[in-house]
């Protein structure tokens, strides 16, 4: 039979923090917004052909209108982790349910910015590279706003 010493017990859960720490630490400097962006992106769309500079110009423009969009950075950090290690479908419903809606948030709001906001839909093949064009009020080539002159003012 054998016996642990307290002092034993003590030096190993104190190692075992330290270790945990240091991962969680490490884990925390690796990530980035940048790179969670990223793969958000390739999770919904696929291998996005976009550059760095490009995709850091959206991020910002992103970011500049709506800071609250991204999730806290601990949360996203773990979100990040799991995308980088495809467990994200086992992990997301352990997440509490702020968390689980934050994500959600993000995820809707950085796709829908993503397509209005470069040339991703208006490119002419899978090859092509996107492009950050601006944060533009209407890019829809068949929009016609000339019928919106015609309707009444809506002012008491």
């Amino acid at each position: 039979m054998t016996h642990f010493t307290r002092r034993a017990i003590l030096g190993s859960t104190a190692a075992a923090a330290i270790t945990v720490s240091a991962i969680g630490g490490w884990t925390l400097a690796k990530t980035s917004p940048i790179g969670l962006l990223r793969q958000t992106l390739e999770r919904y769309l696929g291998p996005v052909p976009i550059s760095n500079d490009e995709l850091d110009r959206f991020l910002s423009a992103v970011t500049g209108d709506k800071p609250w969009l991204f999730p806290t950075r601990k949360l996203a950090a773990t979100y990040e982790v799991a995308l980088d290690h495809g467990i994200t479908d086992i992990i997301t419903p352990y997440l509490p349910d702020d968390d689980q809606a934050q994500i959600l948030l993000f995820e809707r709001r950085i796709l829908g910015a993503f397509v209005s906001m470069t040339n991703y839909g208006l490119r002419s093949g899978q090859d092509d590279e996107v492009i950050y064009i601006d944060n533009q009020a209407c890019i829809n080539p068949y929009a016609n706003l000339e019928i919106l002159n015609n309707y009444p003012t809506w002012a008491p």
